[in-house]
C-alpha cells in the first residue's frame, strides 16, 4: 500500500520534522531494558551531525522523534571535516550538488536508514529474529509552524500514555520529557 506524500515529506535544511519508526506487524522493538539506549545511540550515531533531536519517545514497537534539520551550511563543513572515503554516495552527491534540495533529502533519508538497519542487525542477532523488523518508508511529516512544533512534541512525550502503556506520561523512562 503507497505512503501518502504527507507522510514521506522531504527533508529540507532548517526544518523541523516528525519522525516514526514503527515495527512490522507490532513486533517488539525492545525486548528488555538495555535495547532501549542502544537505539537511542544507533540514531544518535547515525543522525547527530545533521539531525538536532528536540524529542523523543520509544515505544514498544515504534519510536517518534521530533527533529530539525541542521543548516545546510554546517552539514557540509561537517561532511568535508570526515574521511572522503568512508562518505556514502549519497554524502558525496550532496557535497557536489549542495544547492540541489534533492540531495539533502536524499543523504538524510539515508543515514536514517542506515540507522535502522545497523538497530535491525543488533535485534536480529541477539534475538535470532528472522525477516524485517521496520515499515518502510520510515513517516516524517513536515513541521510547518510553532504551533504545529509544539503539539508535536507534546504528541511525542505523551504518546505512552495515549497507548497505555503508563497512566502519567511523565512518568514514562524512555522519552526527552524529563
Amino acid at each position: 500500500m503507497p505512503v501518502s506524500p504527507l507522510l514521506k515529506a522531504p527533508f529540507y535544511s532548517s526544518q523541523f520534522y516528525h519522525i516514526i519508526c514503527k515495527s512490522i506487524d507490532d513486533v517488539l522493538l525492545f525486548r528488555q531494558e538495555k535495547d532501549f539506549p542502544v537505539f537511542h545511540q544507533k540514531i544518535q550515531q547515525f543522525t547527530e551531525s545533521y539531525l538536532d533531536i528536540w524529542s523523543y519517545s520509544l515505544l514498544i514497537n515504534h519510536s517518534h522523534y521530533v527533529v530539525k534539520v541542521k543548516a545546510i551550511e554546517n552539514i557540509l563543513d561537517t561532511l568535508k571535516q570526515q574521511n572522503p572515503e568512508k562518505l556514502t554516495q549519497s554524502q558525496r552527491r550532496l557535497i557536489e550538488n549542495p544547492t540541489q534540495e534533492t540531495m539533502l533529502d536524499a543523504m538524510l533519508e539515508r543515514q536514517m536508514n542506515r540507522f535502522l538497519v545497523s538497530y535491525a542487525n543488533y535485534y536480529k542477532n541477539k534475538y535470532d529474529h528472522d525477516g524485517g523488523l521496520f515499515q518502510k518508508p520510515f513517516k516524517r511529516i513536515r513541521i510547518n509552524d510553532d504551533s504545529h512544533l509544539q503539539q508535536a512534541i507534546i504528541y511525542t512525550h505523551a504518546n505512552p500514555q495515549k497507548h497505555g502503556v503508563v497512566d502519567d506520561y511523565r512518568l514514562y523512562p524512555y522519552s526527552s520529557y524529563h
